[in-house]
């Protein structure tokens, strides 16, 4: 998923500002050179299957409270009543 309509998505179900939205936005593109460099590794037998899966996760967890900061606290309720819907599509 792009992350302008990561980003987009996130502001339809949060509600956020355009300060809030380039926060994100900011957030995000940070993690891209994080996970092209575990991907890299993993493509070139640097790490293993199991510690890439963690890399990542570890990525959106970091991802994750870096945006619970941004929020205001009725759209970290709205955040936090999404987390079963993360878990399912595990996709940020």
């Amino acid at each position: 998923m792009r992350i302008d309509h990561h980003v987009e998505v996130l502001s339809r179900l949060l509600d956020l500002t355009d300060q809030q939205k380039a926060a994100v936005t900011d957030v995000l593109d940070g993690t891209l050179p994080k996970r092209e460099a575990v991907l890299i590794a993993l493509r070139d037998d640097e790490i293993s299957l199991e510690d890439a899966l963690g890399d990542l996760m570890t990525l959106k967890d970091e991802s994750i409270a870096a945006i619970r900061d941004i929020l205001i606290e009725k759209q970290i309720n709205r955040l936090e009543a999404l987390k079963p819907l993360r878990m399912r599509f595990a996709r940020w």
